[in-house]
């Protein structure tokens, strides 16, 4: 999987670097555990009013809208399996959603089913 990403100069947040750190890598992880091999995941940031929009897109498996409504919440019929086998616990979009949201940020997700999932998070602007 090819990791890229697009994050011109002068976007800066205000945020606990370690816990952005761990959203941001969650993220990724999820990202390349859902790509098929040889896909691609891009890491994209740019400012929008006083926050800055973080985004992690791959071209993997995607989701359908039943599973959607379900990722940011403990719902143990709310994991899904990699494309290698890989298994989760089912608490990484959540522990996200926390982080985020300590920050005054939001998180969302956009995903179809086999066409890949985006996930954007907004932070303050720095």
């Amino acid at each position: 999987v090819k990791l890229s990403s697009e994050v011109p100069s002068g976007v800066n947040v205000l945020v606990d670097r370690p816990m952005i750190s761990t959203v941001i890598r969650n993220l990724i992880f999820n990202a390349i555990k859902f790509s098929h091999r040889g896909g691609q995941v891009l890491v994209s940031a740019m400012h929008q009013g006083q926050f800055a929009r973080v985004c992690v897109r791959d071209e993997g498996i995607g989701m359908d809208s039943s599973f959607m409504s379900r990722v940011f919440s403990i719902d143990k019929t709310a994991r899904q399996t990699g494309t290698e086998g890989e298994k989760g616990t089912g608490m990484g979009l959540i522990l996200c959603r926390e982080l985020v949201e300590k920050h005054g940020g939001q998180i969302w997700l956009e995903s179809e089913s086999g066409k890949g999932t985006e996930v954007c998070f907004t932070l303050p602007a720095g």
